[in-house]
């Protein structure tokens, strides 16, 4: 949108010019674009880097195609290379800081929301390796009254099953199941281990295990 109003229409400072202050608004805008793009887009794919780096590569595409159309369609505006070049240092910056960023903060917790209606009838989180367990684990599980016995929960999990697989591989997960809903989580592989029963919240557990 700023990229496509009329040349009349922007300030005329010239000490502005002086400190080249246009091409950091450009390196700016497409630094916060990328970060943007790629938090919305990529933190929850299993290849973040690879995707990551498409996503810079179309962000780079779109800084050089606003510059075209700004020569050609826009009116009072022209084609600057040395803008390309900004925008393509700003979409850089970001794509830097935010690999660096994913490796050193990697998503810890994940809600899992079920719908009916518009409503949450099931959720659950997946935790990540170190938090909870050494493995990933699924917490939190919990279906409304009006949704029990529907199937809701079994999707639920199986939505969690997938998520971990596509974010993290085949690897094994650990739960803290209530004892009741034993069999349940047996249906989807897990097995209770050696760990005796105990309570969480005044509520019997039993520790679960599935491997990968």
């Amino acid at each position: 949108m700023l990229c496509a109003i009329p040349g009349r229409d922007l300030p005329n400072i010239s000490w502005l010019a002086l400190l080249a202050f246009d091409k950091w608004v450009h390196a700016g805008i497409f630094f916060v674009l990328v970060l943007l793009f790629l938090r919305a887009n990529v933190l929850e794919l299993k290849s973040q880097i690879v995707v990551a780096r498409m996503g810079l590569a179309a962000m780079i595409v779109y800084g050089g195609l606003l510059e075209v159309m700004q020569g050609a369609l826009f009116e009072e505006r022209t084609a600057d290379v040395y803008d390309f070049i900004a925008n393509s240092f700003g979409a850089v910056l970001g794509f830097v800081l935010f690999s660096r960023l994913i490796k050193k903060f990697p998503i810890l917790i994940r809600p899992i929301m079920g719908y009916a209606d518009d409503a949450v009838v099931a959720t659950a989180r997946i935790v990540a390796p170190g938090v909870s367990y050494d493995e990933v684990s699924i917490g939190r599980v919990a279906t409304a009254a009006s949704h029990r016995g529907t199937g809701a929960g079994k999707d639920l999990m199986r939505v969690c099953l997938q998520t971990i697989a596509d974010r993290y591989g085949e690897v094994p997960v650990r739960i803290s199941a209530q004892s009741y809903l034993q069999r349940f989580y047996e249906s989807f592989g897990f097995h209770r281990t050696a760990k005796p029963e105990y309570l969480e919240d005044d509520i019997p557990h039993a520790e679960m295990l599935r491997l990968s």
